[in-house]
């Protein structure tokens, strides 16, 4: 595939994850990216407060994607284990995303 302006347009696979502890309300998220072997080439972590969960699911969505943007990756495929952040980035959902 290539952009606009004829680079080749790589697109990077991200696998995300997050725990919470609900009595703390402390977190933390993790992402690394992985080739097509499901090797894994690069990865990061944080420790954030939230309070649920999900918050603590989409924060790590969050971190990885301003990850990646700071390295320079324009194309990038999130994976995620939670269900309900994974619809509502679905298109027929009826939710508009911020991103």
């Amino acid at each position: 595939m290539k952009s606009s302006l004829g680079e080749a347009n790589v697109v990077r696979r991200l696998v995300v994850d997050g725990a919470w502890d609900n009595k703390s309300w402390e977190g933390a998220v993790a992402w690394c990216s992985v080739g097509d072997r499901e090797e894994v080439r690069n990865e990061g972590r944080r420790e954030v407060f939230a309070s649920s969960e999900l918050m603590v699911e989409a924060l790590a969505v969050w971190y990885a994607l301003a990850w990646a943007f700071e390295r320079g990756w324009l194309s990038v495929e999130i994976c995620s284990d939670c269900l309900v952040l994974v619809q509502g980035f679905q298109k027929d959902n009826g939710v508009h995303a911020l991103v």
